[in-house]
This record gives C-alpha cells, sequence and structure tokens, in this order.
C-alpha cells in the first residue's frame, strides 16, 4: 500500500516528533540493544499514536523544456515476464492516484531493472528527456556538513521514506512531459516519478521546507529520502532507537566514522576495469571515500590520467597497482573521527594572534620565524592555559629543539633567497619600462 508521512510535534515535549507511515501492518526496526521497557514503550507508541496535524507545502515538480518538439518513442518490446510486471505496477500507481491514462505529443519507455536484492523495478527512461529539461538548480546538502553535524550525538532516530518522491505532486502543465508507453496505453504522471534530472533537487527543497523548524534546532538532518533524528539520549528519541547508523554511504558510531562495507564491497569486488568509462565510474566509487585514503589523489593520478582527452586507453602495471592499492585501503576499515566546534581553534587563534605580534615587534613581516617557539606551547589544554611548557615550568627556561632551529635557519635562508630574487626582479621591470619609455 502506498504510505504517507504524517507529521506532528509532540504538545508534551516539543523535543519529540512522531513520524507516522501508514501501512497495513506496521514494521518496525528498533535497535536489539535498547532496553526491553524502552523498546516497549516505543512499540506501542507508534502502533497507537494518531497524528491530528499533517503538514503539507504548496511544493511541485515544474517541467520546462529548451525544445518544443516533442519526444515520442513506441512501446518497447518486453519479455513476457516483465510485462506482467509493468502491468501490475500500473495497476498499483493507478490505484495509488500515482499515474492515470493520458493523451500526450510525449511519451517515454517503460523498462524493468533488478534492485540490489534481485527483485524488479518498474522505472521509466526519461534520459532523452532529461537532455531538453531546464534544471532546477536547488542545492542538495553537503555531506561532509551533515557528517560533521552528528558529533555528540549517541541516540539515532532513522527514516528512509517509502517512495519519498511521490509525495510531491506534478503540476497540471508540466504531466504530459512525464507520459510513458506501454504495449497497454499511455499514462502521465501526477505524482513526481523518478528519473527525471530536476526531481532531485525539487524533492530536497520539499524535504527542506518541511523540516525547516527542525533543521534549524538542530534536531533533523535531511538528505533527500533519507532522515536522522538527533538525540542525546533515549529520552529524546521516540523511534527506531539505534547506537550505530548507516548513513549516505557511512556508519556513525561513538563519534567515529566509519565507510559503509556495503559500498566498500562494490569496491572491493570491482572488476579490472577493460574501458576509459570503467576507470571513471571505478573513480567515482573511491572518490566518495577519498577522505579515508591518505594522498588519494597521488595513488589515483595513474588512474586519472587515464581520463585525459586524447589519452590512450593502456592499463599497464602502475594503474594495476594504483586499483589494487585503493582497493586495499579501503578493505583495511579506515575511521575518522568528527570535529568538535567547542571554539579551540578560536582559543588558540585568539592566543597565538598576540603572541606572534609580540615576537615580532623590530620585524612584523618576519612573524613566521617565531611559529616553531610556539609549538611546545599548544600540546595541551593546561599547556594552552597558561602559555608554558613543560620545560619552562621544571626549569624556568626554554629549549630549542634542533629541528626547530633548523627549520628556522630554512626559512631564513628561502627569505633571503626571496629578498634577493625580488630585487632583481624588480630591477628588470624597472629597465623595461624605461625601454619602452625612449
Amino acid at each position: 500500500m502506498f504510505s504517507k508521512l504524517q507529521i506532528e510535534v509532540s504538545d508534551a515535549s516539543p523535543q519529540l516528533f512522531v513520524f507516522a507511515i501508514t501501512d497495513d501492518i506496521p514494521k518496525f526496526d528498533i535497535g536489539p540493544e535498547i532496553p526491553k521497557q524502552t523498546r516497549n514503550d516505543v512499540e506501542a507508541l507508534l502502533v497507537c499514536y494518531r497524528p491530528n496535524k499533517i503538514k503539507t507545502t504548496d511544493i511541485e515538480l515544474s517541467i520546462t523544456v529548451t525544445d518544443d518538439k516533442p519526444i515520442y518513442h513506441s512501446p518497447r518490446r518486453l519479455p513476457f515476464t516483465e510485462r506482467d510486471i509493468v502491468d501490475k505496477q500500473i495497476d498499483e500507481w493507478i490505484q495509488n492516484g500515482v499515474i492515470e491514462p493520458c493523451p500526450s505529443a510525449y511519451a517515454s519507455q517503460v523498462l524493468v531493472v533488478r534492485k540490489k536484492d534481485g527483485s524488479p523495478r518498474v522505472c521509466i527512461d526519461f534520459r532523452k528527456l532529461n537532455r531538453v529539461l531546464v534544471k532546477d538548480h536547488y542545492p542538495l546538502p553537503l555531506i561532509q556538513d551533515i557528517l560533521d553535524k552528528l558529533q555528540d550525538t549517541r541516540v539515532f532516530s532513522t527514516i528512509d521514506l517509502r517512495n519519498g518522491f511521490f509525495h510531491v505532486p506534478v503540476n497540471k502543465q508540466s504531466r504530459p512531459y512525464t507520459s510513458f508507453v506501454t504495449q497497454n496505453g499511455q499514462f502521465q504522471f501526477l505524482k513526481m516519478p523518478f528519473g527525471l534530472s530536476t526531481c532531485p533537487s525539487t524533492f530536497q527543497r520539499f524535504i527542506n521546507t518541511v523540516f525547516r523548524d527542525l533543521v534549524v534546532q538542530g534536531i533533523v538532518l535531511p538528505y533527500m529520502d533519507d532522515i536522522v533524528i538527533l538525540a542525546k539520549n533515549e529520552s529524546e528519541a521516540i523511534e527506531r532507537l539505534k547506537k550505530k547508523i548507516e548513513f549516505l554511504g557511512h556508519i556513525f558510531e561513538n563519534n567515529k566514522l566509519f565507510p559503509s562495507p556495503s559500498k566498500t564491497k562494490s569496491v572491493v569486488n570491482y572488476p579490472e576495469p577493460k574501458t576509459t568509462k570503467e576507470v571513471q565510474r571505478f573513480l567515482g566509487l573511491t572518490g566518495y571515500f577519498r577522505k579515508f585514503i591518505p594522498a588519494y589523489s597521488v595513488i589515483a593520478k595513474p588512474l586519472s590520467d587515464l581520463l585525459r582527452k586524447d589519452t590512450p586507453f593502456n592499463f599497464d602495471v602502475k594503474q594495476k597497482a594504483s586499483f589494487d592499492e585503493l582497493k586495499r585501503l579501503l578493505c583495511q576499515k579506515p575511521v575518522l573521527g568528527l570535529p568538535r566546534a567547542n571554539g579551540q581553534v578560536e582559543r588558540i587563534n585568539r592566543t597565538i594572534i598576540p603572541v606572534l605580534s609580540k615576537m615580532s615587534e623590530d620585524d612584523p613581516t618576519k612573524w613566521f620565524k617565531h611559529v616553531p617557539s610556539l609549538q611546545e606551547v599548544l600540546n595541551s589544554t593546561f599547556q594552552r592555559s597558561i602559555n608554558t611548557t613543560p620545560f619552562e615550568l621544571l626549569f624556568g627556561t626554554q629549549i630549542n629543539n634542533k629541528t626547530d632551529l633548523r627549520i628556522q635557519q630554512l626559512i631564513d635562508e628561502l627569505q633571503l633567497e626571496f629578498n634577493e630574487n625580488r630585487e632583481l626582479l624588480r630591477k628588470a621591470a624597472k629597465t623595461q619600462i624605461l625601454k619602452v619609455q625612449k
């Protein structure tokens, strides 16, 4: 049965939000590590709660084309088994108000693809229509920003909207563009379909409008049809409580970030590329997790060089080594910590700037010479608060590290060389100017 998202703020606790998905049989995925009593309370709430307010928006899918020439295809020939799948899906869509029969000058073809679990999925091939669509440039959230906001969160409620796009209607003028044909007729979408290039941005606009207040408060993080509700403890969460979540291809647990095994598995099982397109696809998979791989661009360079224009495809020893190394590094289950926005960087800057200014009073342009001297000061919060190194505390005087002295010597040599080159450039420029003026 088609699901409908219902949203309401609890009067008893303004920090708790209930999302009811109307299905014939309620199914809950509540973390097994949750105490039994808490799990029972959550299940009872989800089963019995009936929201009395449904938040709606005026967001609709609007389609504009750059070419008025209609795009029309004859029905695609499908195997008999796939015809039954298509007919069943169309009947379900009509029953749920997703599509309707129509006459239209536009018509795309239907195809059946396989999901990850092997089950069939009916799709509309909008590729030619996408070429003439005016793009919706509403921005999608930056995934790294979303992952950074997961800091200090211990309990998560995750929602993956069922048929999320179908919550957004298609305006009446745009419906003919969404038309598709089968052996049994022509239909158009009343709800936003999958496959149109403008749909992700439109859906993100819809989700941001629905959850705007909650996003501002830092309670909800929406990315397309993936939604995470953040909580610092069980009392702030009321459904699908989990200590660990898989979100946007990452696993977040105890303030640490891991690449999702389901995603890295596709990298590990990726066959050796035979074409430039396959190399590009592999780099797209690994590039998504480049933050987990030190010096990713250096390791991947032999492969990325194959993508250059007019470069012949030659998967040789260097490319094979790069390919295997990227796989190996992702197989090691790399871990990242998440930054904490607790003001430490700002506090360090407020300490460093006046100190450097004082130390470089004689020559403010050489403030960088004194940076190594501050390294010992910034070892810990305690030392940062007193601006004193452990050696100074014990002996009352500061020592110089041999490495720091060598760094200062190199910096002085580079600065001297730069000054000499600058003077030569000035003289050459002056001579050239005078020569032109004559």
